[in-house]
């Protein structure tokens, strides 16, 4: 499935874009902009928004025990949706006086009001109830702009696009249903017998889509079906997004491919060669990575050699990093700085190596020491130099 994109790079040029396709779509009113956040992204998400006078929900359903799963997990905000600013309370406080008659009082006549202004046709209720802004365009667009100040540049969101007759009750419904999904699992196939012969058939796992993460989301999109797509984007009419630069930056689209096609029936599901695909592009973008920071930290060992050469340092590296127990792409980018400044010679040091496949420790953990010391005899090299 084609992505389209801009050149946007720059932080700023993808939030310009990103104002530009704000105001396009608001204009006129025929379309909501509704925007799903990734709350591993940002320390107290719910705080920001509530602070940025937001309607948001948890995507997520609360149980007891899952407070953290549900902080952490995606969040719907809903620019549209705009409820009366909080009444400041009397500086003399003399509203903390009032008796429980006073404040039942109170409340009764309030409640008064708004049944009045709502009997005459004010869908507010005089300004109690939230308010729909979609025909006001301008304030849309500045709650959106609101948004992606809560955003601050990170990739921790996903614009959904809609008609303007998609309630934000009606877009949380989907995209709950699209919280897990089913993957092809590569071990294990099983043969089953089909018409005309025998096939290869992998068993199913379900796991965690987070469709809120723009990094995750450039991963799955290129490798689904039309099909997919429409079970994907649901009530949706587009999405757009910004990954980091090392998944390909800039701005994001994918469409609906239309009513035409049909949503492929059942659970969102990757088949076994839609994984394999997703697995060969992280490969591919953890080798554009390993070269970028071997590019600048090792700049007088890298500068005469050729992308290929260096991509197949890194393969080696990564092959020998694997023996020693390396896991994380951390550790493996922190090993192949070492073979790089050493030519390969590490190695052959027996000692270095026993320290980072130490029994009982944790591979990943030794090598981040191992660079800590490197790190640090490289420091007091430089100041006995300096002296």
């Amino acid at each position: 499935m084609a992505l389209t994109q801009r050149a946007e790079r720059r932080p700023e040029d993808v939030r310009d874009a990103l104002e530009r396709q704000f105001y396009d779509l608001v204009e006129g009113g025929a379309h909501r902009i509704y925007v799903v956040m990734d709350g591993a992204r940002y320390a107290a998400l719910p705080a920001r928004l509530n602070a940025a006078g937001m309607s948001f929900r948890p995507l997520y359903r609360q149980v007891p025990g899952n407070a953290e799963t549900v902080l952490g997990g995606p969040w719907l905000v809903d620019p549209y949706l705009v409820s009366r600013a909080p009444q400041e309370t009397a500086a003399d406080g003399e509203d903390e006086d009032l008796s429980d008659e006073a404040l039942e009082a109170k409340a009764a006549a309030m409640a008064a009001e708004m049944a009045a202004h709502v009997a005459v046709g004010g869908e507010t209720g005089g300004g109690v109830l939230p308010s729909d802004i979609i025909d006001d365009p301008d304030r849309v667009a500045e709650r959106l702009r609101q948004i992606l100040d809560v955003i601050d540049d990170r990739p921790g969101a996903v614009f959904w696009v809609t008609d303007r007759s998609v309630t934000a009750e009606t877009l949380s419904r989907h995209l709950r249903r699209i919280n897990q999904m089913l993957v092809a699992r590569k071990d294990a196939p099983r043969t089953v017998r089909r018409p005309g012969g025998v096939a290869m058939a992998h068993a199913y796992e379900r796991v965690i889509f987070r469709h809120a993460d723009p990094n995750v989301m450039i991963q799955v999109v290129p490798a689904l079906e039309p099909e997919q797509v429409a079970r994907l984007l649901g009530p949706a009419a587009l999405l757009f997004f910004a990954p980091e630069p090392e998944w390909g930056g800039g701005l994001k689209r994918i469409r609906h491919p239309g009513s035409a096609v049909s949503p492929a029936p059942g659970p969102f599901r990757l088949d076994i060669r839609q994984v394999e695909g997703i697995e060969e592009a992280r490969r591919a973008a953890n080798l554009t990575r390993r070269v970028d920071y071997l590019r600048q930290t090792c700049p007088s060992e890298t500068q005469d050699v050729s992308e290929d050469q260096l991509r197949e340092h890194i393969r080696v590296s990564e092959v020998s990093g694997t023996r020693l127990g390396l896991v994380s792409e951390g550790a493996h980018c922190r090993w192949a700085f070492v073979m790089c400044k050493t030519g390969g010679r590490v190695l052959h040091n027996r000692e270095a190596l026993r320290f980072i496949a130490r029994e009982g420790k944790s591979p990943d953990d030794q090598m981040r020491a191992f660079m800590s010391g490197i790190a640090g005899a490289m420091a007091r090299q430089t100041a006995s130099g300096a002296a």
